[in-house]
Parts: structure tokens; C-alpha cells; sequence
């Protein structure tokens, strides 16, 4: 009986492994012959799904769908085009033969990169959602302090995991797991913030 058992649950246990097996030799195939394609189609669904997944905690049933398309244009324009060429930079402009090179490379990624592209984040959204120029750029300006301040605090160990031990190859799809914990809280600041906001044309 218990053998029974066992053999019925690692049945379809088997069939999950073998399908997850299948679908990261997939991807590792398509990150090599086609990076950039993969690197943008890869940010598009985690920003689709970090959206998403966050109405659902905060709206319920209730999907805003101008927002749920803005995140997933953003990941497809500059969520994975950003850290790309960030990353890439890094190689060239910061060898790894030289003297305190990773702290060189967390630095510039922590005080220089990310305070230029959570601003990018914050006007790009909002510019995507159909809003205007005044009112993207005072958007973010409400809440650009608070999200970097949280950024510098909760996703600097993790970024510097990324640059110390990651494979250059797959920095782009960690910052992008990153990410999708990170839209969690950056569409709940930003819901908030619209709520708190008196309701500005467009």
C-alpha cells in the first residue's frame, strides 16, 4: 500500500521535474544563440507577473490593465536592457585582474547606476500608463527618495551576491528575479502614492 502510494505521488513529482529540466535547457540553448531576445522576452513575463501578482495582492480581482501592460513594456525595453549593458560595462571598464575590483563594481552599480535608472523606473511607468510628461516627472520625483532609500537598503546585499558569484551570463536574469520581488513593493508604493495623490489630468 505505502508503495502504492509513493509510486502515484513521484509520478507526477517526475513528470514537474522533467518538464522544469526541459524548460532551463531551453533556456540556457536560447540565452546562448539568442541572448538579447531571451535577456527581453525573460523581463517582459517577471514584470508581467511581478505586476500582476501584486494587484492581486492589492486589488483583488480588480486588474489594472494600463499598468500591467507598462510594467511589462518597461521589462521589455529597459528591465533587461539596463543591467545588460550595465554588467557589460563593468567587464570592460573594471577587469577583475584589478586591485578591489568588486568593490568598484558594487559601488558604481550601488551610488552611480541605481540612483539614475530607479528614477528611469519611476518617469518610465508612468510615461508607459499614458500619463504626461509634468505629471510622469512628479510622480516620480514623490516617490523617488523613498524607493531608492529602500532599493540601497533591502537590495544591496543581493546585488552584491550578483556581482561576486554569479556567472556574467545570468546576472541579467537574477537582477530580474531580483526585480520581481522588488515590483512587489514598487507597485504597492506606487498605488499608495496614487491614492494619497489628488487625482492630476493627464
Amino acid at each position: 500500500m505505502v508503495v502504492k502510494l509513493i509510486m502515484v505521488v513521484s509520478k507526477p513529482m517526475h513528470c514537474i521535474q522533467d518538464v522544469c529540466q526541459k524548460l532551463l535547457i531551453s533556456y540556457f540553448e536560447n540565452l546562448h544563440t539568442h541572448p538579447y531576445r531571451t535577456k527581453a522576452f525573460t523581463s517582459l513575463i517577471i514584470a508581467l507577473l511581478g505586476n500582476y501578482l501584486s494587484q492581486r495582492i492589492t486589488r483583488g480581482k480588480q486588474i489594472d490593465h494600463n499598468s500591467l501592460i507598462a510594467y511589462g513594456f518597461f521589462g521589455l525595453t529597459f528591465g533587461w536592457s539596463g543591467p545588460h549593458l550595465l554588467f557589460s560595462w563593468l567587464e570592460s571598464a573594471i577587469p577583475r585582474k584589478q586591485n578591489f575590483s568588486l568593490l568598484k563594481r558594487f559601488a558604481f552599480e550601488r551610488l552611480v547606476y541605481t540612483p539614475f535608472f530607479q528614477f528611469l523606473v519611476l518617469f518610465t511607468l508612468s510615461i508607459y500608463e499614458g500619463k504626461s510628461y509634468q505629471v510622469s516627472l512628479k510622480n516620480a520625483q514623490t516617490l523617488y527618495r523613498k524607493v531608492l532609500q529602500a532599493n540601497l537598503k533591502y537590495l544591496s546585499l543581493l546585488q552584491f551576491m550578483n556581482l561576486a558569484y554569479v556567472p556574467p551570463m545570468l546576472r541579467v536574469l537574477f537582477s530580474n528575479m531580483i526585480g520581481f520581488v522588488w515590483i512587489l513593493f514598487l507597485s504597492h508604493q506606487r498605488k499608495r502614492s496614487q491614492e494619497k495623490t489628488p487625482r492630476i489630468r493627464n
